[in-house]
């Protein structure tokens, strides 16, 4: 009755949209499902789950296939709404994503795609590629075979060049020995004249004194008496060679305590020490006055040998090797010995100093420092 006043008013009636009854699912579906989902776990979610959905979807696109028409013919000019069913917008992606993808996904590169595609997926290596193959491999050979007979000509010319020197070293060596038993031969004629020209009164036996005092304080002569033999040994390592934990300023502690217990000469490795004389290393070898000395390394003193002996146990040098042996392993042994025979040192020849009118200052005792 309310519709139809406006027409008989002379206004148009405008058509009113039918509704339309969507259908639901019916609630004893659901009802079940969770009564079988409580009974068969997991496994049973997930179908009644894809069941629920797949009924959802069916309901959506059935409501709107039934009111499209119907709103379309209404309303022409309204646009028309995206289907629901339709496929989500893409999502823009970024330059990393991109990248990660293209890692992933096209793991060859581009151009070696299209050189496989050229060549139709042939190998690689033809005839050409091989034949420069075995040449390469003929040069290498014929390269490694001259340097062999190089090496093989040249070992005979370097075996006789190192026993050309090594005999030129023994005979240097012989040399040397023999200057210096005939150095040894004059001096002790000139020591005899010496005496000679000067005992006969008492300034000359003075004089004869002094001199054997300076010549006992630089090491120009040998000397013999009790004292201490030292030995020091160091630890084998792989192979049965020496580490070398004993350095040059060890044996000059070693040196230096012996003196300040109260030696009155000193000789290592069978070197004489004299006033100018060093203990030094050269790469791996131990200098004493400039001559080389071997291992074991042996230092003999002249002196008291118990007091010597307590007042050596009691300076730097002990010490220092006894910690040696804890923790190089190195072999340290003092022993007393009733006889000791040093060989003289070689003083040489003064180059700035002169003779003095004053008293001449009494010898010290003071070794290598």
């Amino acid at each position: 009755m309310e519709a139809a006043a406006p027409e008989a008013a002379g206004v148009p009636a405008v058509p009113q949209t039918p509704v339309v009854s969507r259908p639901v699912l019916p609630p004893t579906r659901s009802r079940a499902a969770e009564s079988t989902v409580g009974e068969s776990g997991d496994a049973r979610k997930a179908e009644v789950r894809d069941t629920v959905v797949e009924g959802a979807a069916t309901v959506t696109k059935t409501a709107v296939e039934d009111t499209a028409p119907v709103w379309r013919e209404t309303n022409p000019a309204w646009p028309e709404p995206p289907s629901p069913t339709g496929p989500p917008p893409a999502r823009p992606m970024d330059f990393a994503a991109s990248l990660l993808r293209g890692l992933f996904v096209q793991r060859l590169d581009p151009a070696y795609e299209e050189a496989a595609r050229r060549r139709g997926n042939r190998p690689a290596r033809g005839p050409a590629q091989w034949v420069w193959l075995v040449v390469g491999t003929v040069l290498v050979g014929v390269l490694f075979a001259v340097a062999a007979l190089d090496a093989a000509d040249r070992q005979p010319g370097s075996e006789e060049a190192q026993r050309s020197l090594a005999d030129d070293v023994r005979t240097a060596r012989g040399d040397t020995d023999e200057l210096a038993r005939r150095a040894g031969a004059l001096a002790r004629e000139v020591d005899r004249a010496r005496e000679a020209a000067l005992a006969g009164d008492a300034d000359g036996r003075a004089a004869l004194d002094r001199l054997g005092e300076l010549e006992r304080a630089a090491a120009a002569v040998p000397v013999t008496g009790p004292g201490l033999r030292i030995t020091v040994e160091e630890a084998q390592g792989q192979g049965g060679s020496h580490r070398q934990s004993v350095l040059d300023r060890d044996l000059q502690v070693l040196v230096n305590s012996l003196w300040a217990s109260g030696a009155e000469a000193v000789a290592v490795g069978g070197v004489r020490l004299q006033p100018r004389a060093t203990v030094r290393q050269a790469g791996g070898a131990i200098l004493v006055d400039n001559r080389p000395i071997r291992h074991p390394y042996v230092l003999e003193a002249i002196g008291p040998p118990e007091d010597l002996q307590t007042r050596f146990v009691n300076t730097d040098g002990y010490g220092r090797f006894m910690a040696f042996t804890q923790l190089y392993g190195t072999r340290f042994t003092v022993q007393r010995v009733d006889s000791l025979h040093l060989a003289a040192a070689n003083p040489g020849q003064p180059r700035v100093a002169t003779p003095g009118s004053g008293p001449a200052p009494s010898p010290s005792q003071e070794g290598p420092r």
